[in-house]
């Protein structure tokens, strides 16, 4: 074969190897495997730690206040509130689908209404702040994680924070929207149910009416499931098209019903990758708790190395605490120091850190994975590109006026209207 002919065969050309990003540069479930990369980011991770502090001083100053003021409900309120959040734990779930549904309503009818009972200050305003806390530090997660995918660098955490905070209304509602719409229809059918059903003669008409009874409880149920599906992508969807709280729900929800299929999909991929990345991370926080409580404590003495055992314990709590800190069965045997009470809460506070750095791993994982998610499924329904985001209208810089340029021939002496004599 002669030159020409091999130039046209291809042979002689230098060819690039094939590398991983050329094999799945079209697909799109690879790409939900950069949450944990996203979610290690320091800003999204300091921004969770805060919001989990945040979150928890509410809760205990106002547990504390219910204390003070005995606003917290009985034995029997706080054992049936117990009762009904184990109930709804994953491992609980009934495989019946009925039971199942029945776990599914309890979550949004029975166990609010426990909640309330058991702990009224905590389950309103703690709620009502956990809420805007949350819409605020998940909002910035989200916008943070979408501005990387898209353009490649970050924001900053204040630019975060700012885009959050000014969109805090839609971001809450949301979160909230399809909860408050699941408590209008209960409330809907409730009333009808005491006007139509409970006197003899009306509930005739009651029983007739039971179809529009019957929509009610389709409307309840389908917003319901959607929103067990689909809340994850609720956030997202304002971070990522700057949108009001009702045009966020509508486009999660018709992710949700357009390819359930698929958003079942990347919610394993996403829960997968959360339990092995998650494990990981776990275990490099227990094993700097666990390397410097046991070397600080070796020549400590047993004063001091009890006062870091059950620091650690009290900030680990349990078996895994114990265990992390090779504790000792003889540290309430001793007679220790009066410091060692203070020395045991420093330690404790400390030691929280590793801990809260876990848990801020996992809010920041979620919100970022749910990022990549609602960008998944909008490239899936609505074929957007996952690079495609909402930004907000730039300032118009205020540009001083230039000078008319003078005509041609023009003098200097004369307005720009007169035309000089030419003799």
């Amino acid at each position: 074969m002669d030159a020409q002919g091999r130039a046209r065969s291809g042979e002689g050309k230098v060819r690039s190897p094939v590398t991983l990003d050329d094999l799945v540069a079209d697909l799109i479930w690879p790409r939900l495997l950069r949450s944990g990369a996203l979610a290690l980011h320091p800003g999204r991770l300091g921004i969770a730690f805060f919001l989990l502090i945040g979150v928890g001083l509410v809760v205990m100053v106002l547990a504390q206040i219910e204390i003070w003021l005995g606003f917290s409900g009985g034995p029997t309120e706080q054992a049936d509130f117990s009762m009904r959040w184990t109930q709804l734990l994953p491992a609980n779930w009934p495989v019946h689908p009925a039971g199942a549904a029945g776990r599914l309503i309890d979550a949004f009818t029975a166990l609010p209404l426990a909640a309330i009972l058991a702990h009224p200050l905590v389950a309103s305003l703690g709620t009502l702040a956990a809420v805007l806390l949350w819409s605020i530090a998940g909002g910035a997660i989200c916008r943070g994680a979408a501005m990387e995918l898209a353009t490649g660098e970050g924001i900053t955490w204040p630019q975060a924070l700012g885009f959050a905070a000014a969109r805090w209304r839609s971001f809450a509602g949301a979160m909230i929207g399809p909860v408050l719409l699941v408590w209008g229809v209960a409330l809907v059918l409730a009333i009808g149910g005491l006007v139509l059903l409970r006197l003899p003669g009306l509930n005739l008409i009651g029983a007739l009416l039971y179809g529009l009874f019957l929509l009610g409880g389709l409307v309840a149920a389908l917003v319901m499931v959607a929103y067990l599906l689909g809340h994850w992508m609720l956030v997202p969807a304002v971070a990522c098209e700057g949108t009001d709280a009702i045009d966020a729900v509508q486009r999660a929800y018709a992710y949700v019903f357009g390819r359930p299929a698929r958003l079942v999909a990347y919610l394993a991929t996403l829960a997968a990758q959360a339990i092995v990345v998650g494990w990981v991370v776990w275990m490099l926080s227990s094993a700097i708790v666990g390397f410097t409580v046991r070397t600080g404590g070796a020549w400590a003495g047993d004063n001091g190395r009890i006062m870091l055992e059950q620091g650690t314990v009290g900030a680990v709590g349990g078996d895994a605490g114990a265990v992390m800190a090779g504790a000792h069965p003889e540290a309430t045997t001793l007679d220790r120091s009066r410091t060692s009470a203070w020395g045991e809460f420093l330690v404790k506070m400390w030691t929280l850190v590793p801990v809260l750095l876990v848990w801020s791993f996992l809010v920041s994982f979620a919100f970022c994975g749910s990022t990549q998610l609602y960008l998944a499924m909008r490239r899936v329904v609505d074929g957007q590109e996952m690079t495609e985001l909402w930004m907000p209208p730039r300032a118009k810089e205020e540009v001083a006026p230039l000078p008319e340029p003078s005509r041609s021939g023009a003098s200097k002496d004369h307005a720009p209207d007169e035309i000089p004599d030419v003799e």
